[in-house]
């Protein structure tokens, strides 16, 4: 039985792939997160996009998550990216 922990809402306005993430991810909560991306990518049929990704409400990760992370990543590097700044807490 997979258990995904770890919440990820996704929105699309015009070129901007908006990401929020809840709680503490594993890997299997991060598969959610970046599938969702990729379908979104995917939509986009190679339009250029940037993502603004909101980490404010992250709690960090599995080390399985941060691999899957890294993975992703890599992919989305390879991609039409423009721009992709994040907001996290201060610490």
């Amino acid at each position: 039985m997979v258990i995904e922990h770890g919440e990820v809402a996704l929105e699309v306005i015009g070129s901007i792939i908006i990401v929020r993430n809840f709680d503490a991810f594993n890997e299997y909560g991060t598969q959610q997160y970046t599938n969702g991306v990729r379908a979104i990518v995917n939509d986009l049929k190679g339009q250029s996009f940037s993502i603004l990704v909101n980490n404010l409400d992250f709690l960090g990760g599995t080390p399985e998550a941060y691999q899957e992370l890294e993975n992703y990543n890599l992919w989305l590097n390879q991609q039409k990216l423009i721009g992709k700044p994040w907001l996290s807490p201060q610490t």
